[in-house]
């Protein structure tokens, strides 16, 4: 991160803590959920709790992976379809 945040730093011409602030405020925002029209949106998404039963080796092994919530990113289609 701290290359990006030279070169915020370097491209508006403040000082390096002040890019980390505001850098730090964007990436927080988004991880909130936010909808920024033409370029991308993100949403917190709570993923319930699964479980289930995997053979390693011959042997049945129980698995579990608790209930969470995850950052969906989805870009605008601009951004999907990068050219050369």
């Amino acid at each position: 991160m701290w290359k990006l945040i030279d070169e915020f730093a370097n491209e508006f011409d403040i000082t390096k803590g002040e890019a980390e602030k505001y850098l730090k405020f964007f990436l927080g925002k988004i991880q909130e959920g936010v909808n920024i029209t033409g370029y991308f949106s993100s949403e917190i998404r709570e993923v319930p709790e699964k479980s289930g039963v995997t053979k390693l080796q011959g042997e049945e092994k129980a698995w579990t992976i608790p209930a969470h919530k995850e950052l969906k990113i989805k870009l605008a289609r601009k951004y999907k379809l990068l050219e050369k």
